[in-house]
């Protein structure tokens, strides 16, 4: 079985906006490019520098199509609830760590990322740590620049705390995948 992407529903309504138009302008840069090198001065192909990149564009913006598809094939919109129970998607955590230091976090679904604001996604190795995990917890998390840590969970809020807000940000000011 292959991975699942979650996504919450504003995401996903947004990514696929997004995958949308980035397949509708990759046509038309594509369809402009080739008119451009159609025009070059070379008439033979392998001699005409415009042809030769507007055909590594075409295949660059034809993988990235593909993986767009591929992550629209694995997605699977879940349901952000008010749960207070255990660490998930939609969370506000409160985290202490061994050497002392307080951090406030949400936990974001596919791409659902503004760390300045503590909205962190939940394949981010910190996320990873915590999912799952309750209130009075402890686990060991190992980050590259402060090494092997303690984090303790300290308090756990519901997504009305501070996800659907911090999403409404994120998904107000995305730019374009194009």
């Amino acid at each position: 079985m292959e991975d699942r992407i979650p996504f919450s529903k504003e995401g996903f309504d947004a990514f696929n906006r997004q995958a949308i138009s980035y397949r509708s302008t990759s046509r038309a840069k594509t369809t402009e490019e080739f008119e451009g090198a159609a025009g070059g001065e070379s008439s033979v192909y392998h001699d005409n520098f415009e042809y030769e990149e507007a055909t590594r564009s075409m295949d660059m913006r034809a993988r990235e199509i593909k993986r767009l598809e591929d992550i629209t094939r694995k997605a699977i919109v879940i349901e952000i609830r008010d749960q207070i129970k255990r660490v998930a998607i939609g969370s506000t955590v409160e985290l202490e760590f061994s050497d002392g230091e307080k951090q406030e976090i949400t936990i974001g679904a596919y791409s659902e990322s503004i760390p300045a604001k503590g909205l962190i996604a939940y394949d981010a190795p910190l996320a990873q740590s915590i999912i799952g995990k309750t209130e009075g917890d402890e686990v060991e998390f190992k980050s590259i620049s402060k090494g092997k840590r303690r984090i303790s969970i300290e308090k756990l809020h519901p997504a009305s705390y501070k996800y659907r807000q911090l999403i409404a940000e994120l998904f107000s000011q995305q730019p374009s995948l194009s």
